[in-house]
Order: C-alpha cells, then sequence, then structure tokens
C-alpha cells in the first residue's frame, strides 16, 4: 500500500505540474480605471504558482488513493 501512495504521489504531481506548465498562461491581467493591462510573471514566480496547485492536487490524490484503498479492504 505504501508504494501504491509513493507512486500516486509522484505520478499526480508530475502529470498536474505537466499539464499547469502547458495550459496556465504567464500572463496576469490587472484592471485599472477601466483599463486592462496585461503583464508577465516572472518564472520564479510562475513555476512556483504551478508548483504549489501541484502540490496540492497531489496530496489530495494520495488521500483519495488511501481512503479508496482503505474502504476496498474493508469489503
Amino acid at each position: 500500500m505504501e508504494r501504491l501512495l509513493v507512486k500516486t504521489g509522484i505520478y499526480s504531481f508530475i502529470i498536474s505540474f505537466s499539464l499547469m506548465f502547458v495550459f496556465i498562461p504567464r500572463e496576469r491581467e490587472k484592471e485599472f480605471t477601466h483599463e486592462a493591462i496585461t503583464e508577465l510573471m516572472n518564472v520564479g514566480d510562475y513555476f512556483f504558482m504551478i508548483g504549489r496547485y501541484s502540490v496540492m492536487i497531489m496530496i489530495a490524490a494520495v488521500v483519495l488513493t488511501f481512503v479508496g484503498t482503505k474502504i476496498r479492504q474493508m469489503d
């Protein structure tokens, strides 16, 4: 079971990081008095944001895998 949780954590982190890197743009849109200004995020901030969300998704995937495994073992 420990091996399954570790694999789930690693794969969910890598997959979520890769998908967010591809689909989340680096531009931020800020709106001032009736004007929209688009600015690029720093690369460090961008990777930190993607990494933070990837860790959240990884934790959720590991918890769901743990709960699902425990429920299956109870049957």
